[in-house]
This record gives C-alpha cells, sequence and structure tokens, in this order.
C-alpha cells in the first residue's frame, strides 16, 4: 500500500478515536467532540441555529435598524430556509405570548384544576462544592426538566436581554455582561433568534402602567426616572398603603410567556462561573419531525420561559426608611416583584405545566432587598395558586458574597420566611428546625466570611439538604405487604430476645441502686 495513503489512514482513526474539532462549512459553528458529547463554544449560540454568524444573517437578509425588521426574508422562504440547515426549524417553535396578571385571572378562572391538587414548594440551597445544581445551564437540560418553567431575569423592555430592546445591538453580544436572562436565553438560542428577529412587536412589560413608570430612552437604553415613582403616591391613602390599589397594580404588571421552546445548549465546562463566551457548552439535539421542517418534541428537550423583571436600583437613591420617599420606592419595589412571582405561577398554571423554578428577582445586580422578595412571595395568594394547580415550585437560592446590599442576616430572615411557605404547603416544620438553623448559619457564616468567603464543607451541604428532603412532602403509595425469610425471622426472634434482656439487666441494676 501507498506509504502516503497508509499515513492518511492512520491519521483518519487516530482522530475517529480521540477528542477532535471541526470548523463546518457557511460560517456554522466549531463543534467540539468530548465523551460522546458535543460542544460549541458559548459565543458561537447564533451561528449554532442559523447556519451563519449574526453579521452575516443582517447583512444577508437586510436587518433594518429602524423598523427592527428583516427587509429581504420573506417568511414562504421559511421551509426551504430550514430543510438547507435543519437547526433553524426550532426558531418558530413554541408559543409566545405577552400577559398582564388580569390577562391571567380572567384565562385562570375558566380553567378547572384537579381536586386532589396539592402542590409542594422546595428551596435548593446553592451548594460551592457543587455549582452546577444550582447552574441554569445545567438544570435546563436535565430529562426531569423536560416542559419546566424557568422564571427568566429580564428587563422591563421585555422580553429581552442584552441587545434586544435596541435594534442596532447584536444578541451575540451578550458576554461577558451575561447574567442569567442572558444565560437562559443562550441555551434557548432559538426562541431568543425569534424575538428579536420574526416576533413582530417588542413589549413594554409596565405598559398597563404608564401614569406610575412612564419611561425615557437615554445613553444605555430606556429606563424609568426615578421621579416617576413618586407619582405612584396614588397608591397610599394618607400614610398607609391602599392593599386594594395594589392588587390593582398588580394585575396590570406584565409578563412574557415563551411557551414550548428548545433547548439547544445545556452545561458549560465551568459550572456557575461568570460567562465569558470561551466557554465549551453542551451542544443538544434537535429532532425533526417527518416534515424536516418541524421540531419533534417527543425527542427534543422543551422548556417555558417566563419574563419578569424587577425595579433597577442601582442609581437610585436610598432614602432613611421612615422617610415617605423610600416608603414610595419600596412599595413600587414589593409591587412589581409580587407581579412578577404570581405571574409566574399563574402563568405555569394557565400552560397546564407542572414544575416551576423561581430565582431571587432582582436580589443581585438590580440590589433589592430580600425581605421585598419574602414579602412577594410569603404571602395567601403566592401559596393558593401553587395548592390550587399543584404546582410543584423550585427556589433557586444562592448567596452573594461581596456585595454590599446582601449579607447573613438578611438571607436568614428570607430563608426562615421561605421555609414558613414550605410547612405551609408542604405540612413541614423547616421553619422551627433548629439544626438546619444552625447548619444554614454556619453556611452563611462561611460564603459570607470577609475578606474572602469560605467553602463550607460537604459534609455541611449534604446534612442540609438531607434536613430539607428528609421533611419533603412524601407521595402516597401503595402499601406492600413485606415478604420475610426464615433468616430474617430468626434474626428478630434473636433481636427482641436481646432487648428482653437488656430491659431486665437495667431493671436488676435498678433495684441494686436503691438497695444501696
Amino acid at each position: 500500500m501507498n506509504v502516503r495513503i497508509t499515513k492518511t489512514i492512520a491519521l483518519a482513526m487516530f482522530f475517529l478515536n480521540s477528542s477532535f474539532s471541526w470548523t463546518m462549512m457557511n460560517n456554522e459553528p466549531r463543534i467540539i467532540k468530548e465523551q460522546n458529547e458535543d460542544y460549541i463554544m458559548a459565543r458561537d449560540f447564533f451561528q449554532d441555529i442559523v447556519g451563519m454568524d449574526e453579521a452575516t444573517f443582517r447583512k444577508q437578509y437586510s436587518w433594518n435598524t429602524n423598523t427592527g425588521k428583516l427587509d429581504t426574508f420573506k417568511l414562504d422562504q421559511k421551509d426551504a430556509w430550514i430543510k438547507a440547515y435543519p437547526r433553524r426549524a426550532a426558531i418558530w417553535q413554541g408559543n409566545f405570548e405577552f400577559l398582564t396578571n388580569g390577562d391571567l385571572d380572567k384565562k385562570l378562572e375558566q380553567k378547572k384544576f384537579p381536586a386532589q391538587s396539592k402542590g409542594s414548594f422546595k428551596i435548593l440551597i446553592h451548594n460551592p462544592n457543587k455549582p452546577e445544581l444550582t447552574d441554569v445551564r445545567y438544570l435546563i437540560e436535565q430529562p426531569g426538566n423536560y416542559n419546566a418553567v424557568f422564571q427568566v431575569a429580564s428587563t422591563f423592555w421585555g422580553p429581552l436581554e442584552g441587545g434586544m430592546a435596541r435594534h442596532e445591538a447584536l444578541i451575540s453580544n451578550m458576554f461577558p455582561a451575561a447574567a442569567q436572562g442572558e444565560i437562559i436565553s443562550v441555551c434557548t438560542a432559538a426562541a431568543t433568534i425569534y424575538r428579536k428577529y420574526f416576533m413582530e412587536k417588542i413589549f413594554y412589560l409596565l405598559e398597563n402602567l404608564l401614569g406610575a413608570a412612564s419611561y425615557k430612552t437615554g445613553k444605555y437604553g430606556q429606563y424609568i426616572p426615578k421621579g416617576y415613582i413618586q407619582d405612584f403616591r396614588y397608591a397610599w391613602n394618607q400614610e398607609n398603603y391602599d392593599t386594594k390599589q395594589q392588587a390593582n397594580d398588580i394585575a396590570k404588571v406584565g409578563l412574557g410567556v415563551h411557551s414550548n421552546i428548545v433547548a439547544s445548549l445545556g452545561q458549560t465546562n465551568r459550572p456557575f462561573k461568570k460567562p465569558d463566551g470561551n466557554e465549551l457548552q453542551k451542544r443538544l439535539s434537535i429532532d425533526l419531525n417527518a416534515d424536516r421542517i418541524t421540531v419533534n418534541i417527543n425527542k427534543t428537550q422543551i422548556v417555558n420561559l417566563i419574563f419578569s423583571s424587577a425595579y433597577n436600583l442601582r442609581d437610585s437613591k436610598i432614602f432613611p426608611d421612615n422617610d415617605l420617599n423610600q416608603r414610595w420606592l419600596i412599595n413600587f419595589c414589593t409591587m412589581i416583584l409580587k407581579g412578577s412571582y404570581l405571574g409566574t405561577l399563574k402563568s405555569a398554571a394557565y400552560l397546564g405545566k407542572t414544575k416551576v423554578y423561581l430565582t431571587l428577582m432582582g436580589a443581585s445586580a438590580f440590589r433589592n432587598k430580600m425581605a421585598w422578595l419574602a414579602d412577594a412571595m410569603n404571602n395567601s395568594e403566592f401559596k393558593d395558586i401553587i395548592k390550587k394547580a399543584g404546582l410543584e415550585v423550585i427556589l433557586v437560592y444562592r448567596p452573594e458574597p461581596g456585595k454590599t446590599w446582601r449579607n447573613k442576616e438578611e438571607d436568614i430572615g428570607f430563608l426562615k420566611q421561605m421555609f414558613s411557605i414550605a410547612d405551609n404547603i408542604n405540612g413541614t416544620t423547616l421553619a422551627k428546625n433548629t439544626i438546619l438553623e444552625n447548619n444554614l448559619n454556619i453556611y452563611l457564616d462561611n460564603v459570607y466570611a470577609k475578606p474572602d468567603p469560605i467553602n463550607p464543607t460537604p459534609e455541611l451541604m449534604e446534612n442540609i439538604k438531607s434536613i430539607i428532603e428528609a421533611t419533603a412532602p412524601v407521595q402516597p403509595v401503595t402499601p406492600v405487604t413485606p415478604v420475610v425469610t426464615p433468616q430474617q425471622q430468626q434474626l428478630g426472634v434473636l433481636t427482641q430476645s436481646l432487648q428482653n434482656l437488656t430491659n431486665e439487666l437495667k431493671k436488676l441494676k435498678d433495684t441494686l441502686g436503691k438497695m444501696k
């Protein structure tokens, strides 16, 4: 055999039997093969779905930055366009709706829930030793989270993430400033591309609250001037907040509901690290139906995203607690948070989904206080919708060391209220469990240690996890009559005899003690 041919075959065999990568044609993403799994660089999420980078896509189909439309892309081209690169089918998979809490209330009035619905509420504590377990990139790809609902931290100008609201901005430039909203949008890239390039209208989530939350456009995009929050004073009756008016305002808070969409990317090789776009991210399969233009949702990971937002306090002046301006601000923020949390649960119930992941809305970059988040959740309406709709709600909790607006004391107070919710729904007693509270104090002492956080021991984290899960609601099971072997029966007799002997010895010891 020719030596050159032999070398070529040997080289080919080497690549077939080891990790390798290649660059696909048409500017498609670089695929990296590791342990029989496909990975791409996270920054290539646009190419992964469209088959070309975003700049090329815009140029080819004449993206108009004034109108926010693709001038030369025609929908009658769609089928042929998908067949040329099948992962494009995921762009049109799913359904988007803009719904207010009031809209959802009306829809739920007509919905019938099973009489035996009970629901559950669980707090998933971030474990620094296993960070992937609370990383949305890991959660979104898990088979057990098929059809799950994820609350997405957005902005009011949504359902938006970085690069969405301004027509000239590229969504592929989400890195290096990606936060939770951007991260989950990268994982569901096809739906993100749909909202940016194919959805007809971009919504302002508070458009029904214009009297209290009008916005302006500045150098970095839209914002609500701080003075407008003072216009929210109409919700006050003298110095007391009018709860009826608050309910009316919550009903006007909007959400972006993107249901039955494709999860195309999953966990990374850098779990819970700040995304920079260079990490490797698992590429999930997208199966098509026989028509080769629609997604087979039975063989593709499907999830649901609920876009909501908290008010951004990064540039806000914080007044003393007894200042009326501060009370206006607190009540405005709390009202928005209630609308976000209740709206997420109502959206899941409306969609007929069961599993719901909630996040700490606004408690990170937007600097909302943990007590406000607790108030937004620890109320009868929040608990009632979980029970009525039979929702399996999982709140993902993680501390934020190094942030001046987060500390151990406030986090402990928040967690106590969350355990109180769990007890109310699950019938547990977590809020009164002193061992759990002591363990959480040690955990938070470590992660909030100054100057540097300390990783809690794996044993401590396992203890916290086991206490929470041991008192979680237990599903009823059909009683099974145990089968006892002769050996087990004999062991039981011997054990009982030993116990009887121990009791007799104790009685004898007590008698001798009295005689002395």
